[in-house]
């Protein structure tokens, strides 16, 4: 069981999420399904795809530069 601060939390930012962006982000996780099993380096793999979400959702939010 989560901690009721941690639950306000999480359920907070969840409100954040437009489903547009889950279902992107769903999807690139989804196309290194295969890499993975073949992969020397899983962990680099998963960690590439998180930094390249962010890029992403960075450019189309234009967040960052």
């Amino acid at each position: 069981h989560l901690p009721k601060d941690d639950f306000d939390r999480l359920q907070a930012q969840a409100e954040t999420m437009d489903s547009g962006r889950l279902l992107f982000y769903l999807k690139k996780f989804t196309d290194i399904e295969a890499d993975l099993r073949y992969s020397i380096s899983p962990r680099m793999l998963i960690e590439m795809t998180a930094l390249d979400c962010v890029r992403e959702t960075n450019d189309k939010l234009k967040v960052l530069p």
